[in-house]
């Protein structure tokens, strides 16, 4: 892994964060009214988690296999969010170059490649999950209950 990368890919996650969460606050109506507030707040803790776990996720299961699980589009979407940020970084880091479709998944768009070059993806997607968990650190982190008042009703 490349510590330069990482410092220089951090700004770019930082903008990219910022832009995700005015993207969600301006489409209120596809979040429940508990997300709502929790992106008013920062950004929901359970984005944390994904991004923490998809590190470990490669290293046991492998770097194929997690991509599809993190990319799949069945299932929790929100954990396809936090592929589309790494995603998103390395576009934008133009360390992934070519993209004829950014909306793609970050599988469909580094399959080949990885089965080209496995060691240098493997090492460039840990490196963007770095600086998107650096990145996450500026921002607070809403946890569901931070959003309940004690009676368990929304505030």
């Amino acid at each position: 892994m490349n510590r330069k990368n990482i410092e220089d890919w951090i700004p770019i996650a930082i903008e990219l964060i910022q832009q995700w969460r005015s993207e969600k606050l301006k489409h209120p109506d596809k979040l429940s009214n508990d997300e709502e507030k929790q992106w008013e707040l920062g950004i929901p803790s359970k984005y944390f988690g994904y991004l923490d776990s998809f590190g470990p996720t490669i290293l046991q299961s492998g770097l194929i296999r997690s991509l599809a699980f993190y990319c799949q589009k069945e299932g929790d979407a929100d954990r396809k969010e936090i592929a589309n940020l790494i995603r998103d970084v390395l576009i934008s880091s133009n360390t992934l170059t070519g993209v004829p479709n950014p909306n793609l998944s970050l599988l469909e768009l580094t399959q080949d490649k990885i089965s080209q070059d496995r060691f240098y993806w493997r090492n460039r997607i840990f490196e963007a999950i770095i600086a998107c968990k650096m990145a996450l650190k500026l921002f607070h982190r809403a946890k569901p209950e931070d959003v309940q008042s004690k009676d368990g009703e929304a505030i």
